[in-house]
């Protein structure tokens, strides 16, 4: 598995916290600004936040435990 990465997209007011390397197989809609990748299997690749604002991105600094955050996201799947 690969470590981690979060990315901003500035122009999109979004961001992608990607979990693996796995390859997408389909994306889950959360709501309709939030949506999980998932790979074959069902479980978690990624995760896409729109209309991100200044509050959201100070908190992806307190992201200390990734594990947990797969294991929610899988749950939300």
């Amino acid at each position: 598995m690969t470590d981690t990465r979060i990315t901003w997209d500035h122009d999109a007011d979004a961001i992608y916290i990607r979990l693996s390397d796995t390859e997408v197989a389909s994306t889950i809609t959360l709501s309709r600004t939030v949506y999980i990748d998932v790979d074959a299997a069902g479980d978690p690749v990624g995760l896409e936040v729109l209309c991100v604002d200044s509050s959201i991105l100070a908190a992806l600094g307190d992201l200390t435990d990734i594990a947990t955050l797969r294991d929610l996201l899988h749950r939300a799947a």
